[in-house]
């Protein structure tokens, strides 16, 4: 069974890129400024941030994004296949957030376990599974991401994560509608 729907879906990752891009544009734009005023000087600062700004905004246009697009078609596949759904789970599209880039699969839940599935099959490795039998209710935690400025400001929609800690590890979860995620999550915890 599948709690919500693709629109929806759709729309968080294009959201969830959209900030990814911008974070990446501001970043570069920062470093080149700053390189550029340690190369050149400060009496052409003005100059360098108008080129860096006109060629950040061009590269960002041109740039294929193909993690998107390879995410995109993977979660058409999700809805045209029935593979994740069945009468006894719950599957949702989420990304499993970390420090090396997004990981977007597919989060089932039963009765007894947590399962996370990625689409990529190169990032199988970073899969997991979750005894619910060993998981309190304390364990698992909906959040704002402390360190999302960016995120908060203009992409209110994927600034909350769901924080699960297990077996000394920690997952950290972001997805649509993740209240009303959360709170299903947290009807499967004893």
């Amino acid at each position: 069974m599948n709690n919500y729907n693709k629109k929806g879906v759709i729309e968080f990752i294009n959201t969830y890129f959209k900030s990814m891009n911008l974070k990446f544009l501001f970043i570069w734009a920062l470093v080149s400024s700053i390189y550029g005023y340690i190369i050149i000087g400060k009496e052409n600062i003005f100059k360098i941030l108008i080129v860096i700004l006109f060629i950040s905004i061009i590269a960002h246009y041109i740039r294929p994004n193909y993690l998107k697009k390879e995410t995109l078609k993977a979660v058409e596949n999700f809805y045209k296949d029935n593979e994740f759904k069945n009468n006894v789970s719950v599957s949702f599209v989420c990304n499993n957030k970390k420090i090396d880039g997004p990981t977007f699969g597919i989060l089932e839940i039963n009765k007894n376990t947590i399962k996370f599935i990625p689409f990529k099959s190169n990032l199988q490795d970073e899969n997991f599974i979750i005894d619910l039998n060993n998981l309190n209710k304390e364990d698992i935690l909906l959040t704002e991401r402390k360190w999302a400025l960016l995120d908060k400001i203009f992409f209110k929609k994927i600034s909350k994560i769901i924080k699960i800690k297990y077996d000394s590890k920690k997952v950290i979860l972001q997805m649509p509608y993740i209240v009303e995620t959360f709170e299903i999550l947290k009807k499967y915890i004893k």
